[in-house]
């Protein structure tokens, strides 16, 4: 299953399901120039929720439009 809204009621609820989350398109510049912001994405995305939710993909952006960036 594939999520586009990283929030905590969703996460917890999928806790059985193999998820691939997503970041989004507005947050694609901050994470790829600024490790802090990459890090903190990670820790409140991710590892808040690991083990009990399984992460199998972190897909980056949807629809990117190069030229806007």
């Amino acid at each position: 299953m594939r999520i586009f809204d990283l929030n905590p009621p969703t996460l917890q609820a999928l806790s059985n399901i193999e998820l691939i989350i997503g970041v989004q398109n507005q947050d694609i510049q901050s994470l790829g120039n600024d490790v802090a912001a990459t890090t903190a994405w990670i820790e409140n995305n991710v590892l808040n929720y690991f083990p009990d939710v399984k992460f199998r993909y972190i897909a980056v952006g949807n629809e990117i439009n190069p030229t806007a960036m």
